[in-house]
């Protein structure tokens, strides 16, 4: 029952924070700033944009599930790191 209420913790800080995150990277690329224009410009060339994509979210998952091991971080710590790493994938690759 731990592990559901944990499971349970876990996806609604990493829909939380990624709700957050996405509103945050898009109203900076949409102000002045246009922060991931450049990124977003260069991913929109890409031929097999969701291939990329796909490899850099696995790539970024198991960078952060490296550092939940190393650094003994909480489940709420990672779900907003995971949510991080998840809108700023969105924001770039224009998804």
């Amino acid at each position: 029952m731990e592990v559901l209420s944990l499971s349970l913790k876990l996806l609604i800080t990493v829909i939380i924070s990624t709700v957050i995150f996405s509103i945050i990277f898009s109203s900076l690329n949409k102000s002045m700033l246009k922060l991931f224009v450049p990124i977003q410009n260069f991913t929109s060339k890409l031929k097999r944009k969701n291939l990329y994509s796909g490899i850099v979210f696995i790539g970024t998952f198991i960078l952060i599930s490296e550092i939940y091991d190393n650094y003994n971080l909480s489940y709420i710590s990672y779900g907003i790191l995971y949510g991080l790493v998840n809108a700023l994938i969105g924001v770039c690759f224009g998804e």
